[in-house]
């Protein structure tokens, strides 16, 4: 095993049994820390957040047909153009732009169908139907997206969730390294799909190819480029925000990123200190109501030595009466710890708290620095437990998954962001539905965040008008 797949595996191996928020983490810095070990070339490197249950990198699909078995697969498939309301982000969550494709491939007696597709200008995102023993396989050396017959580049990743009847939703998004037209032809072609049948797992190598027309999201877009830039310098580190796009769907902004070599994260397998600190910039946005937005991808291209790289950053889309947003810089330092040839772990994995369950409400616990959790209510039925519960703090959208509760004899009962139903954002609160469980027999389970540096000085209001 080489280092960087040995490095791989310990840093995903670090937090296991920990929510997926904290995973995220793990998997931004990864991705952060792999791609700075490649030659630099003059073209995009991006890097998505890991946010959710069942992630999947997509490969992309080839060409499927009528028969009996596609026949039975859609007679038991009642749930048609919801794959976004079910495991889309809060942009695409409430997209009513068509009730459904319902465009469906066969292959191998394997049927997966194309659901909702749209385009706002700054990401394409494409939501599939399939069966859950099913998982939609990343297969980079071939083909995956074209655009009126051309091949497209830029950043990719999805995210899958059960939706019931063994029925899963996987929505699949691009961020492409260029525009789109306002109207176009897509092709897209999965090469293979790794099945689950029992306790056996195999890749199965097919073709299901789609095609369908997209048109553009017209109504609701704000655009405004900035010549000069708006620049803020601190210390050796400049952002220049060059652009911000405001759509129904997303919120994204455009930035030049000058930063010191302390962020530039280098590994080889010669250089195998005892203990490595990374050091990584994230950067997060706030409207004008101190409302943090919700991160769904940030990442970069970088030229030549002492050239700036070329940041997209997006977010949930901005309240429709903001006047401006503020983009925020956070530094987070991460500490690793040999643990073999090649390998590491966290040098400090993250300290769970456990509490008996409250007895009166609200219950207020801290999540370590990052801020702390109050429930407000945790109501036990016959079919299910309701818990209410809201989130002050520096991450609010790692927060809000970092706990789960527990029972005497160890089950855990966790939940994702898509079980999440979010009720107000002054300050984030949610309802998430568990399994029904005895109150006697359980504790909360809070995980204790580090919180990142908010660099005060980098922070750059962006007028949305």
């Amino acid at each position: 095993m080489n280092e960087e797949k040995a490095l791989e595996q310990a840093l995903r191996s670090v937090y296991t049994g920990i929510p997926e928020t904290v995973h995220q983490r793990v998997e931004e810095t990864l991705s952060a820390i792999l791609q700075s070990q490649k030659p630099r070339r003059r073209k995009l490197i991006f890097w998505m957040p890991a946010a959710a249950v069942g992630i999947v990198f997509l490969c992309i699909f080839a060409s499927g047909f009528v028969s009996p078995t596609m026949a039975q697969y859609l007679e038991r498939m009642p749930l048609v153009g919801i794959a976004f309301k079910r495991a889309g982000d809060p942009g695409i969550q409430n997209y009513a732009g068509n009730a459904g494709l319902h465009l469906t491939a066969t292959d191998q007696d394997i049927s997966i169908t194309l659901d909702q597709a749209v385009y706002d200008g700054a990401r394409l995102s494409i939501g599939f139907i399939h069966d859950s023993n099913v998982r939609i396989s990343l297969s980079p050396a071939k083909r995956l997206l074209l655009i009126d017959g051309q091949e497209i580049y830029g950043s990719g990743g999805a995210v899958s969730k059960e939706i019931g009847d063994d029925q899963t939703a996987t929505v699949y998004h691009v961020v492409p390294s260029k525009e789109l037209p306002d109207s176009f032809q897509v092709t897209l072609t999965i090469h293979e799909v790794i099945l689950t049948e029992g306790s056996r797992t195999e890749t199965v190598e097919g073709s299901w190819r789609f095609r369908l027309h997209v048109d553009k999201i017209s109504e609701g877009i704000f655009i405004r480029n900035f010549d000069p830039p708006l620049a803020r310098t601190h210390e050796d580190t400049t952002i220049e925000v060059t652009g911000i796009v405001r759509t129904p769907l997303t919120t994204k902004v455009t930035f030049n990123l000058t930063a010191p070599e302390k962020y530039q994260n280098h590994l080889t397998g010669e250089n195998q200190p005892e203990e490595i600190i990374f050091h990584q910039l994230r950067f997060g946005l706030t409207d004008d109501r101190g409302v943090q937005l919700q991160p769904l991808s940030q990442g970069g291209r970088g030229g030549a030595p002492g050239e700036p790289f070329q940041y997209e950053a997006l977010f949930e889309p901005v309240h429709p009466e903001a006047e401006q947003v503020i983009l925020q810089s956070l530094e987070e330092t991460i500490r690793m710890k040999k643990v073999g040839d090649g390998m590491y772990s966290g040098a400090t994995p993250p300290e769970v708290v456990r509490y008996d369950m409250p007895d009166a409400f609200p219950f207020t616990v801290k999540q370590g620095d990052a801020g702390e959790i109050t429930f407000h209510r945790i109501e036990f039925y016959p079919e299910k437990t309701m818990i209410t519960y809201s989130i002050q703090g520096l991450i609010p959208h790692e927060q809000d998954g970092a706990w789960w509760m527990e029972d005497d004899a160890g089950n855990k009962f966790d939940f994702d962001r898509y079980d999440q139903i979010r009720l107000n954002d002054q300050p984030f609160t949610y309802e998430v539905a568990f399994p029904p469980v005895d109150p006697a027999r359980l504790k909360l389970a809070v995980v204790q965040l580090k919180a990142p540096k908010l660099i005060k000085e980098l922070e750059i209001p962006i007028p949305l008008k």
